[in-house]
Parts: structure tokens; C-alpha cells; sequence
């Protein structure tokens, strides 16, 4: 799970380490952010072998 927000890094630090809680692997990154951040975000997790939550489309 990839937390994204604006309001307070406070705020996307809390849900990660909720979704942690519930065994999900969460980063956090503060908006506004670059494509290319979030691209090397996704790349990492690939990296280390995340599999992808989201299926990709048929």
C-alpha cells in the first residue's frame, strides 16, 4: 500500500504503520511527489519481491 498525502507526514506515517499492523506493506511518500519517486518506490518493492495488490488488467 502506497500512502500519499498532502495534510501532515504525521498522518501517512499513522496509516502505514496501521496497515503494517494488519500485515500489508506500506511506505509513505509526501505529496506533491515526482512520478519518478514513485516510480523507484515501485521499483523497490519489485526488487523485493512484493507482489503487486492491484491486478493488472486482462
Amino acid at each position: 500500500m502506497i500512502v500519499a498525502s498532502a495534510v501532515n507526514r504525521e498522518y501517512a506515517e499513522l496509516a502505514a504503520k496501521l496497515a503494517s499492523a494488519f500485515g500489508l506493506d506500506a511506505v509513505c511518500i509526501q505529496k506533491p511527489f515526482l512520478v519518478e519517486e514513485l516510480s523507484r518506490v515501485l521499483a523497490d518493492r519489485r526488487e523485493e519481491g512484493v507482489p503487486p495488490s492491484i491486478a493488472s488488467p486482462q
